[in-house]
């Protein structure tokens, strides 16, 4: 929690700001493999497929704001990580 009267936040904030970094990072770069997907998908199941990889992306991107609200709250601006693709 932040100490108000210091304005900095304490090592078990710090710590989860940095837990919810790196999921915020993850479903981010899930998010984005996702519509590339949904994008680039072929064959003959492709409007199943078209479809599921968007829903998917929809459930994605709405959790993608539930974690990244608590970290941008004023006086706790936050860096997010960034994101190396290793595939």
């Amino acid at each position: 929690m932040v100490d108000p009267a210091i304005q900095t936040p304490t090592n078990a904030t710090a710590q989860m700001i940095g837990e919810l970094n790196g999921l915020l990072a993850d479903h981010f770069a899930l998010y984005v493999k996702t519509k590339s997907f949904h994008w680039h998908v072929k064959g003959p199941r492709f409007r199943d497929l078209h479809l599921l990889f968007d829903e998917q992306a929809v459930e994605i991107q709405s959790q993608i704001d539930v974690i990244g609200e608590p970290l941008r709250k004023p006086r706790q601006r936050v860096a997010l990580l960034a994101v190396a693709d290793n595939d």
